[in-house]
Formats: structure tokens, sequence, C-alpha cells
């Protein structure tokens, strides 16, 4: 799911929300620069993770959009923590 379709299906209740945003200082890394402006950059990061009330933002840091190749430790670990605050919410009820 992108961002804009995210927003799109409007709250997300309480379910558990994790947003992996880019932290770029490195000059190659201009081209995300610029298309993290044209989307909206950091505020609007920080909108995707205010959908749920269970939602946060874990900056990636000298990592672009390609996260899931440049940094799949983070990108695994975010979901391991889903999948565990998932299972302990069905283990609750």
């Amino acid at each position: 799911m992108n961002g804009e379709m995210a927003r799109s299906s409007g709250r997300l209740g309480n379910l558990p929300l994790i947003v992996l945003s880019p932290r770029l200082s490195e000059p190659e890394s201009m081209g995300v620069r610029r298309e993290l402006e044209v989307t909206g950059g950091p505020a609007r990061q920080l909108e995707l993770a205010a959908l749920s009330a269970r939602g946060r933002e874990i900056i990636v840091e000298n990592h672009d959009q390609g996260m899931p190749f440049g940094a799949p430790d983070v990108v695994v670990d975010a979901i391991r923590v889903i999948v565990t605050e998932v299972r302990a919410g069905q283990r609750t009820k």
C-alpha cells in the first residue's frame, strides 16, 4: 500500500503501524530528496503514522526508498514488531 492509498483509506483505529522514513545525507540521494519534497516529505510520513493510535515512525539513516534492498534488517525488524503486536492482541481477546 502506498502513502496516498493509506491516507485515503481513513483512520486505522488501534492497528499497529510502523512508517519507515529515510533520512538522507549523501549528495547522490538528491533524486530521492526531490521525490520526498514533491510528495510532502517528512510531514507526510508523520501523517501516515498518525493514521493509527499505535502508529510510529522509524527514521532510517542514509537509506532511500529502496529500503527493502538497502536496509533489509530494518524492514524485517519492523515486520517482526508488527506481527508480535498483532499476535499479542489476539491472545488478549
